[in-house]
């Protein structure tokens, strides 16, 4: 299949005729969507750490609009994304990070800190 033309939500919808499958079944059918969006260009390493402890924080979720990672044991994830400016935002069970404006324009290393949530609140949801 060819790639979308314009950056955006895609639905397409596949079809089977009943004749088609060979077996004594009617007709299927199937819809799917896919997020297209421009090929990345730059690399950016996202290092998360407690803003107290300066410990890395493992399996945080990093989101940039569609683009998304989940940090390693060092606290570091990559992402590939094309040049623009993007939110980041940072959310792990436990602690909260504010979303972070990044104007991206070629390869950047960026360091981000969380601070822990009272033990109350460590169900907080991640709102986006």
């Amino acid at each position: 299949m060819p790639a979308p033309v314009r950056e955006g939500i895609v639905t397409w919808s596949a079809r089977l005729p009943a004749m088609e499958l060979g077996m004594p079944h009617g007709q299927s059918a199937a819809s799917f969507s896919v997020a297209a969006v421009r090929r990345p260009d730059h690399r950016l390493t996202i290092t998360f750490t407690d803003d107290q402890t300066e410990k890395p924080i493992e399996n945080a979720h990093i989101r940039l609009g569609p683009f998304r990672a989940i940090t390693n044991a060092c606290g570091q994830a990559e992402v590939l994304v094309p040049g623009g400016t993007y939110d980041v935002k940072v959310w792990h069970p436990g602690y909260e990070a504010p979303a972070t404006a990044l104007d991206v324009q070629g390869d950047l290393a960026l360091r981000l800190a969380g601070s822990a949530l009272p033990e109350e609140d460590q169900s907080a949801r991640w709102m986006m």
